[in-house]
């Protein structure tokens, strides 16, 4: 069954003429790159760049794009500039697909215009689909019949790098609908997350990943951080030490008016949860 998704998907690939794959830098994306390329597809990556996506997702992105000699166009999208989005509300993430998608086949050339939605993607509430739908943008790996572990099975197979890759959904995930997150808050948010992640791979040297985890902003609560394992108290205590430094480093722009007190704020003294879903912000499960 695997072998014949793959030929399917290398059929659709081949078939479709030069393509623009969205790419962020993801699992799903990475593989779609990837089949391309064995599929001797002809084809360009389009990255989003914006406050929405840390500094450290572009440039992995860029790296990993680069090591297998992929053509890639950064496209530079400012989401915060559009009320829509900005609102944050449970429709957002249509209102922001349909915006860069938009602006992706405006610096697309002609290309045909893909993305790396499987056919998992498909059975949950996912409102930016409905973009995807309207502007015609192609999934070959739902269309193949792709499920998220199947692309995992496959990237084993294939020999591509971070199989177990975990997801990292865009910035604005981490708060709570109806927040209208800042540009600072937006980078404090990367700032700490990337702390964490530093943190738990010392946690777990010998781990393929790192353990799942997010920053949670909430409207009537301190933020959390929710991470997928337990940890002992003393890490837990080791961790949010580094996340207190983390704030007070970021915090000393204050003067630059990059980074409010306010929004300094809201990250300090943030309680650690383990919950075993932390992919949206209200899988709290403790």
């Amino acid at each position: 069954m695997m072998n014949e998704k793959l030929s399917l998907l290398f059929a659709r690939l081949t078939a479709s003429g030069p393509l623009g794959i969205a790419y962020s830098g993801g699992l799903d994306s990475r593989f779609l790159a990837f089949a391309a390329s064995l599929a001797k597809a002809r084809f360009t990556l389009l990255h989003v760049s914006g406050p929405h996506v840390s500094e450290k997702d572009t440039q992995q992105a860029l790296a990993w794009a680069a090591h297998h000699g992929f053509a890639l166009r950064v496209v530079p999208v400012n989401i915060l500039a559009l009320p829509e989005v900005r609102k944050n509300s449970r429709e957002r993430c249509y209102y922001c697909k349909r915006a860069l998608f938009s602006r992706l086949r405006e610096n697309a050339d002609g290309l045909t215009l893909c993305d790396g939605t499987n056919a998992t993607d498909l059975r949950s509430p996912r409102p930016g689909l409905k973009a995807l739908q309207e502007l015609g943008i192609a999934s070959p790996l739902a269309d193949a019949g792709f499920e998220k572990h199947e692309i995992r099975e496959s990237a084993r197979l294939l020999g591509m790098e971070r199989p177990e890759q975990p997801a990292r959904p865009c910035l604005m995930t981490r708060f709570a609908y109806d927040m209208q997150p800042s540009e600072a808050a937006l980078r404090m948010v990367a700032a700490l997350e990337e702390e964490v992640e530093r943190a738990l791979r010392e946690f777990f040297p010998d781990a393929a990943e790192t353990p799942d985890f997010r920053v949670r902003v909430h409207a009537a609560r301190p933020a959390e951080l929710h991470v997928s394992v337990p940890l002992s108290s003393e890490r837990i205590q080791t961790l949010k030490a580094a996340l207190e430094a983390r704030i007070a480093l970021e915090a000393q722009t204050v003067a630059s008016g990059a980074v409010p007190e306010t929004t300094a704020a809201m990250f300090k003294n943030m309680p650690v949860l383990v919950c075993r879903a932390v992919s949206g912000h209200h899988d709290r499960t403790p």
